[in-house]
């Protein structure tokens, strides 16, 4: 991570046990990976109700909006991006 280097938090808006475990565990678990297809975890924060894991930003479009421009379904778009999450 570089220092000013704008980031994206996932946050957990409750804290209960059984959140805070799997929360725990989804950062534990995908912090090793790395791929090109999937965005890089960096530092998991918790104190008392604050709840956060701080993430590479990737500036774009939603998957939807790649899809669909136009509200018309895009088939090569489509099948590109399908082809790219299940690489991922």
């Amino acid at each position: 991570e570089t220092p000013g280097a704008r980031i994206a938090l996932k946050t957990l808006p409750r804290v209960d046990p059984a959140e805070l475990y799997r929360f725990k565990n989804e950062f534990r678990l995908l912090a090793e990976i790395a791929h090109p297809n999937l965005v890089r975890l960096y530092e998991l924060f918790v104190d008392d109700d604050v709840c956060f894991f701080t993430m590479e930003l990737i500036e774009g479009e939603s998957f939807y909006s790649w899809v669909r421009p136009a509200d018309a379904l895009d088939d090569g778009r489509l099948r590109s991006a399908l082809h790219q999450l299940c690489v991922g």
